[in-house]
């Protein structure tokens, strides 16, 4: 599975999780969601830097959605 897969994957649960109303959870993909490291099972990131830098991003998309 490349990048474009995982990203599509991704896309389509939120769409899901969106529709039911329920809030989004990250699935465990072994990559990290923000520098793309492999890592192991079950884990989202790969340090707690990577998961605070990820946080800022996409609370600074929420504030400004036009922005990628």
């Amino acid at each position: 599975m490349d990048e474009i897969d995982r990203a599509q994957e991704l896309q389509e649960q939120a769409l899901q999780n969106a529709l039911k109303g329920r809030p989004e959870r990250l699935p465990a993909t072994g990559y990290c969601y923000y520098c793309s490291e492999e890592i192991s099972a079950g884990k989202r990131f790969c340090d707690e830097y990577c998961r605070d830098d990820w946080d800022k991003e996409q609370s600074i998309r929420k504030m400004h959605p036009l922005v990628d």
